[in-house]
């Protein structure tokens, strides 16, 4: 992959977030041709839901973006549900 030159949407095909119903691990993952076949997945509870979104890609443009229906780059959410995401950390 060095030298390559990738797109950020390329990366988000399966996306690691926190449960919004328990808290625990759960995974989002999409189909890169497909970008309407969104799944969401916590092992834990046993939530499930399939994204009901559009599947145009917009980078982050203003606030209040996690209630939008299109899918967001460049939130601290991942960019089809806006659950937390599980690998974050806050420092100042």
């Amino acid at each position: 992959m060095t030298g390559e030159n990738l797109y950020l949407s390329e990366f988000i095909n399966s996306i690691d977030v926190e449960c919004p119903q328990c808290g625990s691990y759960a995974l989002v993952v999409s189909d890169k041709n497909n970008r309407y076949n969104i799944r969401f997945t916590c092992t834990s509870c046993g939530k499930s839901s399939k994204w009901e979104g559009a599947g145009g890609i917009f980078q982050y443009s203003g606030p209040n973006m996690e209630k939008a229906k299109f899918i967001v780059l460049g939130i601290p959410f991942d960019c089809y549900f806006k659950f937390d995401l599980w690998y974050k950390f806050d420092f100042k």
